[in-house]
């Protein structure tokens, strides 16, 4: 009996991009680029607006190369921030916090800024 082999289509699997960035961040960037155009309406507001989307394309083009979905991988990471513990391993005992030490600094630049005045 031989394995039964199952044909993956590149379309089925390929990452929705726009003018080579991120779908959602460039189209974003596009009505923000175009309102502030429209809404100065001069040179200067123009010219800003075409900096700023020339700008995030070649951004979003770099991060898309990296990541197609970098974005949802970012606000991921924000939503288990509080969740993962600040170390690297999870076995590894916590080094002991220097937050005593920042207390009675503080404590005592205080007391400076009081003694001098």
């Amino acid at each position: 009996m031989s394995l039964r082999r199952t044909a993956l289509f590149r379309v089925m699997h390929r990452p929705r991009l726009f003018l080579g960035g991120e779908r959602e961040p460039t189209l974003m960037m596009a009505m923000v680029a175009a309102g502030l155009a429209v809404s100065g309406q001069n040179l200067v507001t123009l010219t800003v607006a075409a900096g700023l989307w020339f700008g995030c394309i070649g951004l979003f083009r770099q991060v898309a190369k990296a990541d197609p979905l970098m974005s949802r991988v970012y606000l991921r990471q924000l939503k288990y921030q509080g969740y993962y513990p600040p170390r690297s391993r999870p076995y590894r005992d916590a080094e002991p916090s220097s937050g005593p030490f920042y207390l009675a600094t503080g404590a005592a630049g205080v007391a400076l800024l009081f003694w001098m005045i």
